[in-house]
This record gives structure tokens, C-alpha cells and sequence, in this order.
């Protein structure tokens, strides 16, 4: 049977609570014969089996499932690959679901594609009638206990970072896979951020309710913290971006605790301040506890001032310990796999670059293709492709509408006219210099677009230049006073480059390459560039102009280091990688590969050249000659999904500078691992010239 709705239950000796949970399932608004539910149990030694047996000779869409794994997460993937529902409901046997449950759970999916998750609020129930039971219902309604989430305490819809009890449309499953599955805990929480680093939304619904029964003793809800903090704990070794305050404040208190009591055996002012932070947190508990107490009752004053404390130690212990036993887990962040829309942009990007038809055989909502195309600058190239497809009568099974290729033509047509507005807008400017004796040399944007198929596809906005005078000597100052003489606006505030604005064309007169006031590879880098142009003698042109280009070996070098910049403090798009292979594909005959890898080396670009040769290889389908040349790069994948789905952009945001320079550095602990496995870097020493360059520079 064609069942629409997946319900998969975990259980695991469930057999108090088994039969709620079905009849709460069963009693659902949403058409019970719709469903397919399978409770996958993982060996449960009590009466769970032949209860969950009793419903299935009443009901024929009740299964149950073996889960030799025993965890939650592995039974999820088993429901999940058992059935072909196109909705995936995940319930846990602990809980009761209102009637309405299911059905606003799909409404809430099918309102909004782009969500990934949908859930609602959580009603936490006393497990029995016992003092410590209540006391536990109580205190995960408390911001101070249990730290706030939106699934407990809200009451507003909303986009969240997680929901319990999710339901999920197939296709977040077929693009994330499934859960990790040596998660036994938190495994939600890095399903959730997987989910949002796709592309998708968590969604919560305070009128979608759930029932679920706390911990019935100060014993078992302490146990149940203590595993909850090591989860947290192993987080830090596999998505560090699911981890929230609120999951830390008990790992400090605790560290700080353990860290007082030694340290104040050194020198006695510690002890004084462990002292103080104790006496500070036991006020905010016991102000916790009355304000629960005064609301439920003061018979729950004293337990709930007992189990504040002992669950954040439990939690904040249970996070040390994970941080040290989480260890062999690693990120699975790059296991994400590029959606159907993506996939079909890199497509029409490899059959652009090497002006070769293949089949597209997918059927893909190409209005999103356009748009993908438009966000990471590649319309044009993209455009040249479908082109280059109805010219070779090439195999499309799902064409775009004339309508869409219209719109499509449209702006390509304009990113063509806006290009060439700029070209001779950089003509007036270039030629002005000249007459003065200044050379003008491009990179970034308008140097890159010769190594296009069609130059006039590859956009940019501003006009990088370096300037220098007969000499070879930089003439930056010389071309700002130039550019003042004539009526342009010159804005040399700061000591890399000046602004220089001339009618709709902004101009970044370059007096570094880099940035060379941080010392180190960055100076380094900027000295061979400069070394490399000499005295301009031996520089070629752009066709047709006045305006120089780089030697190919600084260009491949600047090149990588800008992108790798942008890769690491304010996000990269599919345009960089289009560059880079564009480049490699025009230029690997002229490069001796063994002497620029060294040089790479030398300046630290090496682990970056090793992901963008393996993106030009895998995904944009270059053929390379030397095949000494490294294109298997593990991050390949993951940085291009870091480029799709990565909201790293620091830029026209509308909140300030102030704004900027915090994104700047939450990118950086947010996505370390660009810094530990791409760039080679030390993270922190990174973040720390951003510091000292915002609070000293005033950069």
C-alpha cells in the first residue's frame, strides 16, 4: 500500500509506556490508514514486543522492526529505509501526541518547501505522583534549570535550531542521509543543523503539542543529564554549529568549580572568588527555586533547589567527560549531499568550461537553477551552457520552458551590457593614469575574464588595480592625487587600497596585495608580487587596452589567496571555483606544477590548492596533463557546500560596521574547520589579527 506518512518509534523496554503512545497515534485526526507505522525496538527485555504484537493483529499498518544498533538514531535510519511514505514522522515511545498532532505537523511542511523539520511545543508530564517526580516536570519548565528552549518555554512560531519529535518530507533524507549513528544521544540536534546547513528551515509551532513524562527520581533525572552533557561533549568532535549557549553555561560552571578548588590552593584570592561565584549561583538558584515554588507550590522549594544544582553538575561533568571520550568521532558535516538544483548548476558550469554537451536527464525546478545561478555569480556561464545544449541537439530530458530560458536571456544580456559599461568606465580611468605615467595593472575580476569562454560572462563589480610609475616603483599615492585632480572622489582611509569612484564604477587602487601589515606569509606574498612585477617591462596587456596583467605564477598565487580569504572570513561561491579552473585549464601547460606547489608551500595556500584543484577536476570536469597533480582533496565536497549553503556573508547586512567585524569572528569559531583542515591556520591566532586590527587599527 502507498502509506503518505512514515511514524517511526524507537523503543527500548517501553512497556509502560508503549500502548499510550500507539493509542495516541491511532486516535490521530490524520487518516490513521494513511500511516505507516513501524517501531523499531532495540531488544527490549520487558513486555514492549508482545504489547506492540497485540496492536499489530488489530491493525495491518502497524510493524514492528529489529534495531540490532539499539540506539535511537539507528532505529530512525531503519524506519526511515523501510518505508517510501513521502513524510517522516519520528516519535519517541515516552510521550503522548495530541490528536492534531500529525496533521498540523504536514500542514506545517507542505505551507513552506523550504522547511526541513517541522515540530511544536513540549508538555513535560510528572512520571508518577512522587515529590522528586513533579519536582523534575517543574524544573524543565525553568529557564535557569533547563536553559529555555523554544520547545519548552515558547509560545510564538518560529524558526529554531531544533524541535523534538520532528516530521521531515523524504527529500531532507534523500539530500542529508540520515542520522549519525554513533550519536546514542544529541543526535537531533546534529540531524537539525545538518537539515539548516542545507538549505532548509526548523520550524516550530507552539499549536503542535506533545506529551512527555520527566524522570521520576533525583537519581535517574541526574543520570539522564549526565548522558545529555557527554553528548553535548561529543558534539564538539562532530558539529560544533549545534552546540548553543545554553549548552555550555553548565560545562563553565563546573570547569570553574574544578578549576577554583586547585587553583586556590596557589593563591588564596581564588578561593575568595570560587567563594563568591558559589555564592552568586546559589542566590540565582534559590531565586529559581521560589519563583517556581511560589507558582506549584513551596512544598517543591527545598527539591527544587536540590535538583538545580545536581543537574547542572550532572550536565556540566557529563560535557567534560564527552569532550575527552568523544574523541574518535569526527565531522560528518561533508557527508551532506548536493541537492538536485546544485548539482545541476555544476553541471551547465562543466559543460561551459569545456564547451562539451552531455545529457541532462534529472527533472529539476530550473526557475531555482536561476536563481542558484544568479546568488553565486555564474548566470551568464550557466546560460552559455543551455546555449551550447539546443546548439548540439544535445540529450535534455527536462528543458527549461521558454519562458524561464526568456527571463534567463534577459540577464545575461544584461550582465553583458553592465560589463562592458564598466570596461569603458575602466578606460577613462586607466587612460587618465597613463597620461601621467602610470601603468595600471588588473587582477581579480577583469583579469580573470579572459581565461572565460566568453569573456563578457564573467561578472565582477569593482576594478582591483595596482599602480606603478616608469620605475616599476608602486604609484598609489600618485594615482589618488591623479584621481582627486580630475574631480573623482578618493577615499584612502585605509592602508591597503583607496576607493576611487568615478560615475557608476568603483576603483580599488591597490597599495598592498595583501594583508601585508599582518606580517608573516601575508608581507611575504606581497613582496613576490611586487618582485615579480619588476619594472612592468616584461607585463602583458589585456587585448585592446591599456591595462596589464600579472605574470601567470603571481596571478595563480593571488588568486588563491583571495579566495581563500573571502573562503575563510566572509564566505566563497561557485564563482571562485569557476576562476580557479578557468585558470588551471588555460595555464597548466605554462606553469612548471612542481615549482609552483613549492611556492604555494611558501605561502601557505597549499592545502587550498589541493580543494580547488580536486573542485576543477571532480566537478567541473577539467583535464589536467600532469597527473602528479593532487585532486582528491577530502573537503572538495564540503567546501562547495560551504559555498551553496554557508551563511557567512558579512556584506550588506544594514546593521553596521560594528556588525561586520562580530561576524567576522563568529565565522571563524563557527566554521573552524576551514581554518584546521583547508587553510592550515591557527583559528585563533587568525581571530586574533582581526581583534588587534579592529581595537589598534581601527581597521
Amino acid at each position: 500500500m502507498n502509506y503518505k506518512v512514515a511514524v517511526v518509534i524507537p523503543t527500548l523496554n517501553e512497556e509502560k509506556f508503549i500502548a499510550r503512545c500507539l493509542d495516541s497515534v491511532i486516535s490521530q485526526s490524520y487518516p490513521f490508514e494513511d500511516m505507516d507505522v513501524m517501531v523499531v525496538d532495540g531488544g527490549s527485555k520487558d513486555r514492549t514486543k508482545e504489547i506492540v504484537e497485540e496492536y499489530k493483529r488489530k491493525y495491518q499498518n502497524i510493524r514492528f522492526l529489529y534495531n540490532p544498533g539499539r540506539i535511537q538514531s539507528i532505529a530512525f535510519n531503519i524506519g526511515v529505509k523501510s518505508s517510501e511514505a513521502p513524510y517522516i514522522v519520528r516519535l519517541d515511545a515516552h510521550a503522548l501526541y495530541n490528536k492534531d498532532y500529525i496533521e498540523k505537523c504536514i500542514k506545517g511542511l507542505e505551507a513552506d518547501n523550504a522547511r526541513g523539520n517541522v515540530g511544536g511545543r513540549c508538555i513535560i508530564l510528572p512520571f508518577n505522583e512522587s515529590l522528586w517526580a513533579k519536582t523534575n516536570a517543574i524544573l524543565n519548565y525553568s529557564r535557569f534549570g533547563i536553559g529555555g528552549s523554544a520547545f519548552r518555554v515558547g509560545m510564538k512560531p518560529d524558526y529554531v535550531d531544533s524541535v523534538p519529535f520532528g516530521t521531515f518530507p523524504r527529500s531532507v533524507f534523500e539530500k542529508v542521509g540520515g542520522m549519525r549513528e554513533d550519536l546514542p544521544r544529541a543526535e537531533d540536534n546534529e540531524y537539525n543543523s545538518r537539515i539548516r546547513k542545507a538549505g532548509y528551515k526548523v520550524y516550530f509551532d507552539p499549536e503542535i503539542v506533545s506529551s512527555y513524562y520527566a524522570r521520576p527520581t533525583l537519581r535517574t533525572s541526574c543520570k539522564q543529564m549526565y548522558a545529555n552533557g557527554e553528548s553535548i561533549g561529543h558534539l564538539f568532535y562532530v558539529d560544533r554549529e549545534s552546540i548553543g549557549l545554553r549548552h555550555l553555561v553548565p560545562l563553565l560552571f563546573v570547569a570553574g568549580i574544578i578549576c577554583g578548588v586547585f587553583l586556590s590552593f596557589v593563591w588564596l584570592p581564588f578561593f575568595f572568588a570560587l567563594l563568591a561565584g558559589l555564592c552568586l549561583y546559589f542566590t540565582c538558584d534559590l531565586l529559581a527555586s521560589v519563583m517556581a515554588a511560589k507558582e506549584h507550590g513551596w512544598k517543591y522549594l527545598l527539591p527544587l533547589f536540590i535538583m538545580f544544582f545536581c543537574v547542572h553538575i550532572s550536565y556540566g561533568w557529563g560535557t567534560i567527560v564527552g569532550m575527552f571520550t568523544g574523541r574518535k568521532l569526527k565531522n560528518m558535516s561533508n557527508k551532506i549531499t548536493i541537492d538536485k538544483t546544485a548539482s545541476t548548476l555544476l553541471q551547465l558550469l562543466r559543460i561551459a568550461i569545456n564547451r562539451r554537451a552531455c545529457a541532462i536527464t534529472d527533472n529539476v525546478d530550473w526557475l531555482s537553477v536561476k536563481r542558484l545561478a544568479q546568488e553565486q555569480g555564474v548566470r551568464g556561464l550557466a546560460y552559455e551552457a543551455l546555449e551550447l545544449l539546443k546548439q548540439e541537439n544535445a540529450e535534455c530530458a527536462y528543458f527549461p520552458d521558454r519562458m524561464t530560458l526568456v527571463q534567463w536571456y534577459a540577464q545575461t544580456v544584461l550582465v553583458k551590457k553592465m560589463i562592458a559599461q564598466h570596461v569603458n568606465l575602466v578606460k577613462d580611468v586607466v587612460g587618465l593614469w597613463k597620461q601621467h605615467g602610470v601603468k595600471t595593472i588588473v587582477f581579480k575580476g577583469l583579469a580573470h575574464s579572459r581565461y572565460y569562454p566568453k569573456p563578457e560572462h564573467r561578472e565582477f563589480g569593482d576594478f582591483d588595480c595596482y599602480l606603478i610609475d616608469a620605475h616599476g616603483c608602486c604609484a598609489y599615492r600618485q594615482g589618488n592625487e591623479v584621481a582627486r585632480k580630475n574631480g573623482l572622489m578618493v577615499d584612502d582611509g585605509w592602508y591597503k587600497h583607496s576607493h576611487i569612484a568615478y560615475k557608476k564604477l568603483t576603483v580599488e587602487n591597490h597599495q598592498f596585495f595583501t594583508s601585508a601589515r599582518r606580517g608573516g606569509t601575508d608581507k611575504a606574498l606581497h613582496q613576490y608580487m611586487v618582485e615579480a612585477i619588476g619594472d612592468g617591462s616584461k607585463l602583458e596587456r589585456l587585448d585592446g587596452t591599456d591595462i596589464y596583467v600579472l605574470p601567470i605564477e603571481a596571478e595563480g598565487l593571488f588568486m588563491l589567496y583571495h579566495s581563500l580569504t573571502h573562503f575563510l572570513v566572509e564566505g566563497i561561491n561557485l564563482r571562485h571555483f569557476v576562476d580557479w579552473a578557468c585558470w588551471i585549464k588555460a595555464n597548466q601547460d605554462k606553469v612548471e606544477w612542481s615549482e609552483f606547489y613549492l611556492l604555494c608551500k611558501r605561502f601557505r595556500l597549499d592545502g587550498f590548492v589541493d580543494v580547488l584543484n580536486s573542485i576543477a577536476v571532480k566537478y567541473l570536469g577539467v583535464v589536467l596533463h600532469d597527473k602528479t597533480i593532487f585532486t582528491d582533496s577530502e573537503f572538495a565536497e564540503r567546501t562547495i557546500m560551504s559555498a551553496l549553503y554557508d551563511d557567512s556573508s558579512i556584506y550588506n547586512r544594514g546593521k553596521g560596521q560594528w556588525y561586520e567585524r562580530l561576524h567576522v569572528i563568529g565565522n571563524a569559531f563557527k566554521y573552524s574547520w576551514k581554518y584546521k583542515y583547508v587553510a592550515h591556520y591557527s583559528m585563533i591566532g587568525y581571530v586574533w589579527q582581526f581583534v588587534y586590527g579592529f581595537l589598534r587599527r581601527k581597521e
